[in-house]
């Protein structure tokens, strides 16, 4: 039997340099993958890659060479554990600046479940406590920038007019995004003096409508029931959907139905597709314009929003 071929990490750090010109990095990963079962060849190879990154750098840097695609290896500390490689090509300006063109990343122990198992057990119990707070820290950060993002563009199509994106972006949202990107709002808003746009909330924090100078932007289909059977505002709701798309008012109509089922609301809608909202099968308020004398009560009425 023929003896075993002895490891050579410098091979292999060649293969994985080779691997990581790609821009799909499942091949990469594979070969780390399978690298990684074996902890020397591991440390060995990861040492030569670096070797060989510092002497690809240093010849960079030295010669009249245009472009370098660079394996970077990350560590938690100089002598710490791997905890992130990527790639990049670069290329110099005037023979000076080097830019770096997008990065791929291939590999990021955060993501990396088995690689955390293998070192929970023998990383210091402090450093661990220390690891973790970083990452929640990491976390929240990472949320409460993506919260404000959300915000931030919800009210800035409420500022411009454009109620029709805030409705759709926002009734996408999940139950706990809507409620955390409901406060933010709200903070936001405060901050930014504009008088004229009101918000009306839910317990939970997130938005129940919004009204800009008597005017109706947005209402849930909850609060717009809730209205209706307290018979309040009913120009402004009829001025709303009126103000819907025919695709937009058919989906609104249709999440009142949905809503008045869970009450004692019964929403009907007509061949022309208007809605009549009904409680106890007495009609509370329907979509079809006012005309002639009723209008004319209705205007003397003087209805303003105000949450």
């Amino acid at each position: 039997m023929p003896a075993a071929k002895p490891f050579d990490a410098n091979a292999e750090a060649s293969k994985l340099y080779d691997l990581s010109k790609s821009s799909d990095p499942k091949a990469f990963q594979h070969e780390l993958d399978l690298l990684r079962q074996n902890p020397s060849h591991y440390n060995e190879t990861v040492k030569a890659m670096e070797a060989k990154e510092a002497a690809r750098e240093n010849t960079y840097n030295h010669t009249e060479t245009a472009k370098l695609h660079e394996l970077k290896i990350v560590r938690s500390s100089p002598n710490g554990p791997v905890t992130g490689i990527y790639s990049q090509d670069v290329s110099k300006e005037n023979d000076v600046e080097k830019t770096p063109l997008p990065k791929v990343v291939l590999y990021d122990s955060s993501t990396d479940s088995t690689h955390q198992a293998s070192h929970k057990g023998t990383e210091d119990p402090a450093a661990a406590a220390r690891r973790a707070e970083q990452d929640r820290q990491e976390a929240a950060r990472k949320e409460s920038a993506r919260i404000n993002t959300e915000a931030t563009t919800l009210l800035t199509d409420l500022q411009n007019h454009d109620a029709k994106d805030f409705a759709a972006e926002y009734n996408k949202l999940s139950p706990a995004d809507k409620a955390a990107v409901g406060k933010r709002i709200g903070q936001l808003h405060m901050m930014d003096h504009d008088q004229a746009l009101h918000f009306a909330y839910n317990d939970d924090g997130s938005i129940k409508s919004v009204d800009r100078a008597g005017k109706l932007d947005y209402i849930t289909p909850s609060a717009f029931l809730n209205d209706t059977f307290d018979k309040r505002n009913s120009a402004m709701l009829k001025d709303y959907c009126a103000s819907l798309s025919p695709e937009d008012r058919a989906a609104f109509f249709s999440a009142l139905q949905a809503e008045g089922q869970r009450h004692n609301e019964t929403v009907e809608i007509d061949e022309k597709g208007n809605a009549v909202v009904k409680v106890n099968g007495k009609k509370q308020w329907d979509s079809k314009p006012e005309s002639g004398f009723g209008k004319i009560l209705h205007q003397s009425e003087g209805i303003v929003i105000r949450h």
